[in-house]
């Protein structure tokens, strides 16, 4: 069957359209719901042991058209003419090469390892406590100027 031939009757019915079809049904969040006494019968019928049935038909596989023809045998596409672009050797992009790391060269920025020495350790520790004494002690000398004056 041609594309320009009109398809018969036995190969192509609409029984009715979707409107009329699920005119009885609502729609709730935006899904359609069927008929709670549709819905009722389906259940009951499926307790007592019943198989719905569905009204379903295959509808087979379509003859192939000896007129239309394959993809395969398609013209091959058309590339443009590249003819009137130079490339030149000097144009094409070398690789960058990413920087290694030297064998026993040392770490640079954050790679580095963080160490410290205990010495360094005891100096901050006596120089915060001084620097609370001489805060304690300027806060003692207000307070007591307050006091006196």
């Amino acid at each position: 069957m041609s594309t320009s031939e009109p398809a018969s009757t036995a190969e192509w019915s609409i029984e009715c359209s979707d409107d009329e079809r699920f005119a009885d049904w609502t729609v709730e969040e935006g899904e359609p719901v069927p008929p709670l006494d549709a819905v009722q019968t389906l259940y009951s019928a499926v307790e007592s042991g019943e198989t719905p049935e569905l009204v379903w038909r295959c509808l087979g596989r379509r003859q192939m058209d000896a007129e239309q023809p394959s993809e395969d045998e398609d013209e091959p596409v058309q590339l443009p003419d590249m003819s009137d672009f130079d490339f030149g050797a000097d144009d094409v992009s070398q690789p960058v090469k990413t920087p290694r790391r030297q064998p026993g060269a040392a770490p640079r920025g954050s790679a580095k390892k963080k160490s410290t020495s205990l010495d360094k350790i005891l100096k901050s520790m006596k120089r915060t406590r001084e620097l609370e004494a001489r805060e304690a002690s300027e806060a003692n000398a207000a307070n007591s100027k307050e006091k006196a004056g």
